[in-house]
């Protein structure tokens, strides 16, 4: 009876893993790909790259110019240009220096009954015409917005010496006074006051006065126009500014343009026309809102849409990082408020409808004022333009000197009057045509969204399925996006999730092939296992071979076997058996392998090994077969007598049978169902019987071997301590010649 329990026997490390199923084929690691397709997708969103950002800007310049050729939305004809360029300078000459010109245009759109003129032109300088363009401006029909400009840095300089006595009530005035009447009045007397002083410094440079008495008076004129440029900076603070709050990260300006004081204080409203490109060549955006002094301010089109909807801009709110917000009070079909979206610094995305083609389809101011070109313009027998009523007028530089001096690139053309710029952004207001960004976190969502569907098609699919379907993802989300921008001109990223998409596929091919990889190698290893290392490494070298497929070769065929397996299956349970057919298997491979043999079957409770079936073996498989038997004899000899052996209570009894013959050696089988890697012929056959006849201890060696072992094959025996016994000769079964043998057993001196 065994001594030990089975558990016992399991438990130990000596004993062979139980397979506890069939192995499967090594998968990916769900976690593994999800950080693949999520982690890439993450980095281009909160580390964009900057050759990515001016990608993406450049898709949209060409999405823009596409969406326009395919659904074309003209700008709205009630919104009018009204450029300036070359040939009207020309034409006019001097009445559009002295500004008569825009009198003149006030004028004729007064008697077409236009709604608004805003003049994207700087009026910073006085002139001799101010007075009759500022009281014609002041009827308010049409409504005058005036242009000025913001400066990042103060250009003011303070005049040297004390203020004069006589300036100190206006000094004092410009410090604190918040009437803006009382400013208006102020700003007239030091205006007249100025033109004085500069009259009378003139007359003491004629007469040749003391130098200190000309530089008393030149300083007394620096003074006075200090004094009425820091009022007039606070008359438009009071006048045109609001206190809005500032809770986000407006343009901040540390100047201002001064515009002449009799059109501004005739103007309906003062607005802006900076562009901020910043990092950026084009122009795609420009700010609604400015800040300076601690107030905010409008952008010239923002101040032209206000006057459209007769609504001034303190009404307005502002909720930075997301939208403008007014009632109209006019003009406003529609139900709650306009919303204009803007970014956190107060900057709109401009939504370009159209460029050069608008321009082309409005006259310029010389058509417009000039009698025999407005003739050709109207008609000789009309006067009134029914097109110009109601309309919003725009009047700026198209080309001055023959040099442009206010064209910028924007993203349906390459060189752009700014003018054109600020008419685009009134009709995206009229019209509520606004581009639509998501939020940031909404865009890291989108790309997590995408890296989540792509991971899901590699892990429930083929490599080659999932990365067709992940070009679809990517063609389905292209098209989407552009039809998106096209019917609610919502912009989504391109460049950014298609570059994380493409890096999450190469993590993914390179993970898969190395999961792919080290399940080839696991079959590998098995497989060479499963038919010997060497004899796998042929049939994996010549598998396309017709060698392999069965070749004649001279071989020795190594037979070993357990005597009474059976009745030891029967006397032990199963772990037990399998427990000494693993030692019986180790210790055999262990010996043929040392030898440069191959072990070419398991047979149950049996080992067929060949030696000599390689072309790479070395010579002389007769000697090595031999050895090897001997050898395995006697390791099975001290596995008995080891503390395994004693302690699990069985005693291994083997015999073996070499023989050396031609055989077939190959591959046999089908490739399409099944194939197996073994010798055919007598050689196994003799081999095979002869072990049959062996008892335990013995191996018995054929005369074919032994004629090929050396000149003495009986020396060579006792030198691998073996006992060779007399030759005999026996019929073996299924073979009609009979074999000559000799019998060998280990020599007693070895135990």
């Amino acid at each position: 009876p065994f001594p030990l329990p089975e558990e016992s026997i399991m438990a130990r490390p000596t004993t062979g893993k139980t397979p506890t199923g069939r192995r499967a084929e090594a998968r990916p690691s769900p976690l593994v790909l999800l950080i693949i397709g999520l982690v890439p997708m993450l980095l281009v969103v909160l580390a964009p790259i900057g050759f990515v950002r001016d990608f993406e800007r450049a898709l949209y310049d060409q999405r823009m110019v596409l969406r326009n050729a395919i659904d074309p939305r003209p700008i709205p004809s009630n919104i009018r240009i009204i450029g300036v360029g070359v040939a009207d300078e020309q034409r006019l000459d001097e009445d559009l220096h002295s500004r008569l010109v825009y009198t003149n245009l006030l004028s004729i759109l007064r008697r077409w009954e236009a709604h608004t003129i805003a003049f994207d032109l700087f009026f910073d300088t006085a002139r001799e015409q101010d007075p009759f363009l500022a009281h014609t401006m002041a009827l308010q029909r049409p409504r005058s917005i005036l242009a000025t400009s913001f400066r990042p840095t103060s250009i003011g300089l303070t005049p040297l010496g004390t203020v004069p006595a006589e300036l100190e009530e206006a000094l004092e005035m410009a410090a604190s006074g918040v009437d803006t009447r009382a400013m208006i009045e102020w700003i007239r007397d030091l205006h007249d006051f100025e033109e004085e002083l500069r009259d009378w410094v003139g007359e003491l440079r004629m007469e040749g006065a003391a130098s200190g008495e000309i530089r008393g008076g030149l300083q007394q004129l620096a003074w006075v126009r200090y004094i009425r440029q820091d009022l007039q900076r606070r008359w438009f603070l009071l006048e045109h500014g609001d206190h809005g709050g500032v809770e986000g990260d407006p343009f901040v300006a540390a100047d201002v343009r001064i515009l002449s004081d009799e059109l501004a204080f005739a103007a309906h409203s003062i607005g802006f026309a900076n562009v901020e490109k910043g990092e950026e060549r084009v122009v795609r955006n420009a700010p609604l809102v400015y800040q300076y002094s601690g107030r905010l301010f409008p952008h010239l089109a923002l101040a032209t849409a206000l006057s459209w909807y007769d609504t001034p801009f303190s009404d307005v709110e502002i909720e930075w990082g997301r939208e403008i917000r007014f009632t109209p009070r006019a003009n406003y079909e529609g139900r709650g408020s306009i919303r204009i979206p803007i970014d956190h610094q107060g900057k709109y995305q401009v939504n370009f409808r159209e460029g050069e083609e608008y321009l082309n389809r409005h006259p310029t101011i010389a058509a417009v004022v000039l009698d025999d070109f407005r003739e050709v313009l109207l008609g000789p027998e009309e006067e009134i333009a029914p097109q110009w009523k109601d309309s919003l007028v725009l009047v700026g530089e198209v080309i001055s000197g023959g040099v442009a001096t206010d064209l910028e690139p924007i993203p349906i053309a390459s060189q752009y009057p700014m003018v054109g710029l600020h008419a685009n952004i009134l009709a995206n207001i009229i019209g509520q045509d606004f581009l639509r960004t998501p939020r940031w976190g909404s865009i890291v969502v989108l790309h997590l969204l995408l890296g989540t569907v792509a991971t899901l098609f590699f892990l429930a699919l083929s490599f080659r399925r999932a990365a067709i379907l992940t070009i679809v993802l990517v063609l389905v989300y292209t098209v989407g996006q552009f039809l998106l921008f096209v019917s609610a001109n919502l912009v989504l990223p391109v460049v950014s999730p298609m570059l994380g998409l493409a890096i999450s596929m190469l993590g993914f091919f390179y993970y898969l092939v190395q999961v792919k990889d080290q399940d080839r190698r696991l079959v590998r290893d098995v497989f060479l296992k499963s038919v010997s290392p060497r004899i796998g490494e042929e049939i994996l070298r010549n598998y396309h071979d017709d060698a392999i497929w069965g070749a004649q070769r001279e071989i020795t065929v190594l037979f070993i076997d357990i005597r009474g397996y059976t009745s030891l299956s029967e006397d032990h349970g199963p772990m037990v058996v399998l427990d000494v057919l693993e030692r019986f298997y180790e210790t055999v491979s262990e010996v043929v392998f040392a030898h440069d043999g191959q072990v070419n079957k398991f047979l149950g409770d049996a080992v067929l090994a060949l030696f000599g079936a390689l072309s790479e073996e070395p010579g002389d498989h007769e000697g090595r077969a031999t050895r090897a038997a001997v050898e395995i004899q006697r390791k099975i000899r001290a596995l008995n007598d080891s503390p395994w052996g004693r302690q699990v209570g069985v005693t291994l009894n083997t015999g073996a049978g070499v023989h050396t013959g031609m055989a077939t050696v190959g591959l046999v089988g089908r490739r399409e169902v099944r194939i197996e890697y073994t010798a055919l012929g007598d050689a196994v056959n003799v081999a095979s019987r002869l072990q049959n006849l062996a008892s335990h201890g013995e191996v018995i060696i054929s005369r074919e071997t032994l004629e090929r072992l050396s000149p003495n094959a009986v020396e060579f025996l006792n030198s691998i301590g073996a006992t060779p016994g007399p030759e005999e000769t026996q019929t073996v079964k299924g073979r009609h010649q009979p074999v000559t043998i000799r019998k060998v057993s280990l020599a007693k001196e070895n135990p």
